[in-house]
């Protein structure tokens, strides 16, 4: 994924970035920063540290590769489908906004899931590169998940020393769906926007 945000980048012109990536993006953020330095202005990860996770989402998965989708011609008829194994509605439509329609007028996903599911476990690894991103850094973190632990302060420093930390209340992992407003401004008041 780093490499592909490098070919974005280079297709684009787009020599040095402010980089911001939540979850899966916010690992892939942290790695091109450690390996891209000189191409990163500054570093917002949402909701991930550096570590390693468990293996947290396999009926997520399990429920996504399951989906049949010829049974089912309508976002509702999937959304239904998908709701015995992932009962929380907020998760659910996340997922449906990966949908996409086929040529053949039904539904496909947007994503590479099986390429996902198939990574899992080197996605949800620590993160494998050497040295530092010495530049600005900002982690911010649901109040209410616990997906980035207090304990996790002295990793991120390790990785990057210039890092802040900050704590959004009553947001959960989604913390940019869960609490907008602060969200956003925490974002552009490090961005000095």
């Amino acid at each position: 994924m780093v490499e592909d945000l490098v070919v974005f980048m280079d297709d684009h012109g787009l020599e040095h970035v402010h980089l911001l990536g939540h979850s899966m993006g916010g690992k892939t953020a942290m790695h091109f920063a450690l390996t891209h330095p000189d191409r990163t202005d500054s570093l917002v990860v949402v909701d991930i540290a550096p570590k390693v996770y468990p293996p947290t989402h396999t009926v997520i998965f399990d429920a996504l590769l399951g989906l049949d989708f010829g049974a089912h011609r309508t976002r509702a008829a999937i959304d239904a489908a998908l709701r015995p194994q992932i009962p929380t509605d907020s998760i659910r439509n996340f997922l449906l906004k990966n949908l996409r329609r086929d040529g053949d007028g039904g539904f496909a996903w947007k994503v590479n899931i099986e390429s996902i599911h198939h990574n899992y476990t080197h996605l949800s690894g620590s993160l494998e590169a050497d040295g530092l991103f010495e530049g600005p850094a900002l982690f911010v973190r649901g109040g209410a998940s616990d997906y980035v632990a207090d304990e996790d302060r002295e990793l991120i420093i390790s990785f990057f020393p210039d890092a802040e930390i900050v704590s959004i209340d009553g947001a959960g992992h989604w913390v940019h769906a869960d609490r907008p407003q602060e969200f956003a401004e925490t974002v552009l008041e490090f961005w000095g926007v």
